[in-house]
């Protein structure tokens, strides 16, 4: 089966999608930026309501600290289960599994099923060796990719469906 070559125009015009992106990137703030904006609008409407400022200010106050402890809470459990998802026996484990998927659904399906075990297990450990997962696996697959130079197996139906089109 031929494989294709891509080549990319570096004087095609930009596509809807590239000028939207742009447009928003220009116009939507950042997180910080965003988050201040919506602060100062939230404590407008406070004031405007017939709130003092120092009832608004303690308000404002209270909520940040009954919100820490969660945020802490949430914070240790990605932190901790991203240095769990990085011990030997983890990248191990994933490596291991990553050598037996043998074609492309067989890896995919895997990859569902590891990240799901873990998930189902502690989400936290989930959420910190998905990432892990997808990276061994794809690592895997360009090395037996490079081996054998079979690109069919692992190729995402791009050559294959080529012909249909």
């Amino acid at each position: 089966m031929a494989t294709t070559k891509t080549t990319v125009d570096i004087n095609a015009r930009p596509g809807i999608l590239e000028i939207f992106a742009r447009a928003m990137g220009r116009f939507v703030p950042d997180a910080i930026t965003a988050s201040v904006i919506l602060l100062l609008i939230l404590a407008g409407m406070a004031l405007a309501l017939g709130n003092s400022p120092g009832k608004t200010l303690d308000a404002y106050y209270q909520g940040l600290w009954m919100l820490l402890p969660f945020t802490m809470q949430m914070t240790l459990i990605i932190v901790l289960s991203s240095v769990l998802g990085a011990t030997p026996f983890f990248k191990t484990a994933i490596t291991r599994l990553s050598r037996l998927p043998k074609t492309q659904f067989q890896a995919i399906a895997l990859s569902v099923v590891v990240t799901a075990a873990a998930a189902y297990l502690y989400w936290g450990l989930g959420i910190a060796l998905t990432p892990l997962v997808a990276v061994h696996f794809a690592r895997e697959a360009e090395r037996r990719q490079s081996e054998t130079g079979q690109l069919e197996r692992f190729e995402w139906g791009i050559a294959q469906n080529e012909h249909r089109l």
